[in-house]
């Protein structure tokens, strides 16, 4: 088990959203390091966003962001435009009227 083997989803009861987490991992990690792969593309997108989206609003060189606005809810988007959709085209999923 890796470090990424439980997180959230939206459930009130307990055994259903176990049921849940294990059948995203199951879908995700399609090979063994691919939770690691995941975990790498979010850490490297959001730091290059939050390098992208930053500004400096004093002349002593201090930069602010909004994470939230200007970061953290496009990563997600970027992820699944990107890598998800993208493997699943390349695979041939779609081409077999599974997506």
């Amino acid at each position: 088990m890796s470090h990424y083997d439980r997180f959230f989803l939206a459930s009130d009861i307990d055994a259903e959203s176990q049921r849940d987490q294990r059948e995203v991992l199951r879908v995700l990690q399609a090979s063994p390091n691919q939770a690691d792969k995941i975990a790498h593309y979010f850490y490297e997108r959001t730091r290059k966003l939050i390098l992208l989206r930053s500004f400096t609003v004093s002349g002593k060189g201090v930069k602010i962001v909004d994470l939230v606005r200007d970061v953290l809810r496009y990563v997600p988007l970027y992820w699944t435009a990107t890598e998800l959709v993208c493997d699943l085209a390349h695979s041939g999923v779609a081409d077999k009227g599974l997506t």
